[in-house]
């Protein structure tokens, strides 16, 4: 066909994608605030050194993409804007790697997996976060092209590409371990055959890089493996397979087309075992597979079984070779016209997909309506008493006011002298010291206003203390955040 022939018309139609991609995601960046991972992301930025470097070391997530935002936040300002833009910066290299990737097999596979992560609604929802996401995607196929190009007898460039963009992986992220476990199985698998000492030898180099990482994940208790009964204590919860089926359809845009996307995907391996297949096609197979069970199945797999580790949103660099692979089943059918009934179903459907979630949805965390409206009407003698530190980067975000705020320790705080700090026990509860503690910071207070993100059981706790000296007077829901207002109680209250 003359659209795969002919280099030009295939440079405008890759710049046209890109040129939309990028479009719908400008577009889908002012229709949120940051919510509170974003807003601790925002926060590192506005650190010193001393503090950057403090918070990292403490901080469960490895520091690459927080070193990156701060550098560009420091050239190009620290609003909402701004902040997404890099990721959306990402999101676009993240394109042209998948159809870099996608065309190891052919031109047109490299056309459709790129029209479908361009347009899958859930790729725009997180291509867009002021969070690390983004950036891991991209190393994540960045380092998985240059390892098939370093099989295929790449060149040194290729080699250089590939172990910073996998060392660089591991550090935004701790799923960039799992992007390597899978390299390392593969590599494993074909020395069983071959003996190819050269991958083997590149892959250790990435692996020792990550020892630092996993030690200091070990040592700073973030890898309970002394004490596994901390998984109940643990922020996220273990997955089961319902939990499994909605990444899975999360990932398809739609309940209804998740069995299309599966179905497509399993037809690889149909192609995968034809005698006529490519050895290539064949490797590209079995290595985007590996990626598909090392970074989504393997961590579920611990999740259920050790430490819950699983959240859709982690497994991005393992949704990429997903859709390579789904591009890769619809290019397998026979006929064309029903290859491009099934692609146009599939971007339809993803794009009403992020018409909904990402344009209509409610805003979870309205962080500017919620301290503009308790600025308006905050009265001195007024204590604002909160239970999380990204509640209290909410107000110093969007926030223009000096106001008294007290925090509930759970596991971050602000210290007397108002200093951001760590606890050393990493605990997510609230106990009775807490409780004494916040007791002593609002005697004396007029009002209260208590304010809890995702309000927890413990908390109730905390509540019924705090209605022994105040009364409530008005509760307001601002999406995910519950805002009472407390009055001191007179004396024939008490």
């Amino acid at each position: 066909m003359g659209l795969y022939n002919s280099a030009k018309i295939r440079g405008c139609f890759l710049l046209s994608v890109l040129f939309l991609a990028v479009l719908v995601r400008l577009n889908a960046i002012g229709y949120n605030v940051l919510w509170w991972d974003e807003l601790f992301s925002w926060w590192t930025t506005t650190l010193n050194w001393t503090g950057f470097f403090n918070v990292s070391f403490h901080d469960v997530n490895p520091p690459f993409y927080y070193f990156l935002l701060r550098v560009w936040s420091f050239l190009f300002g620290q609003g909402e804007m701004s902040l997404r833009i890099l990721s959306l910066c990402f999101s676009g290299l993240t394109l042209v790697y998948v159809y870099l990737t996608a065309r190891l097999y052919d031109i047109r596979t490299g056309f459709y997996a790129m029209l479908i992560v361009a347009f899958s609604a859930f790729h725009i929802n997180y291509s867009i976060e002021v969070r690390s996401y983004s950036l891991m995607a991209m190393l994540g196929i960045m380092s998985l092209y240059h390892f098939l190009k370093l099989y295929n007898d790449g060149k040194g460039l290729d080699k250089v590409i590939y172990l910073v963009s996998t060392v660089l992986a591991i550090y935004t992220h701790v799923y960039g371990l799992f992007i390597l476990i899978a390299q390392i199985v593969f590599v494993a698998d074909k020395y069983r055959h071959d003996k190819n000492t050269g991958l083997a030898k590149i892959v250790i180099y990435p692996f020792l890089a990550s020892l630092p990482l996993i030690f200091h994940y070990v040592y700073r208790g973030f890898l309970p493996l002394d004490d596994l009964d901390s998984r109940d204590s643990w922020w996220l919860e273990s997955p089961g397979v319902p939990e499994l089926l909605d990444a899975l359809e999360l990932f398809s845009s739609t309940e209804s087309f998740m069995p299309l996307f599966v179905l497509l995907t399993l037809l690889t391996i149909y192609s995968f075992k034809k005698k006529d297949e490519e050895i290539l096609n064949q490797d590209l197979t079995k290595i985007l597979w590996l990626y598909i069970i090392c970074v989504i199945l393997l961590p579920w797999i611990i999740s259920y079984l050790v430490i819950p580790i699983f959240r859709p949103r982690y497994l991005i660099a393992g949704v990429i070779p997903l859709y390579i692979l789904t591009a890769y089943g619809i290019s397998q059918i026979p006929d064309v016209p029903i290859q491009i009934m099934i692609l146009s179903a599939i971007l339809a459907v993803s794009m009403v997909s992020v018409n909904q979630t990402v344009y209509e949805e409610d805003v979870n965390e309205p962080w500017p309506e919620l301290v503009e409206d308790i600025e308006k009407e905050y009265i001195e003698g007024d204590k604002i008493v909160y239970s999380g530190h990204w509640i209290r980067f909410g107000f110093d975000k969007y926030g223009d006011e000096e106001l008294n705020m007290v925090s509930v320790p759970g596991k971050h705080m602000y210290d007397a002298e108002d200093n951001y700090r760590f606890q050393t026990d990493q605990r997510n509860v609230i106990n009775s010291t807490d409780i004494k503690r916040m007791e002593q910071e609002i005697e004396g207070a007029d009002r209260i206003w208590l304010i809890l993100l995702r309000e927890r059981g413990e908390v109730h706790d905390l509540k019924r203390n705090m209605e022994n000296d105040f009364q409530e007077k008005e509760l307001r829901e601002y999406g995910d955040i519950n805002v009472t207002l407390y009055e001191q109680r007179v004396q024939s209250d008490k």
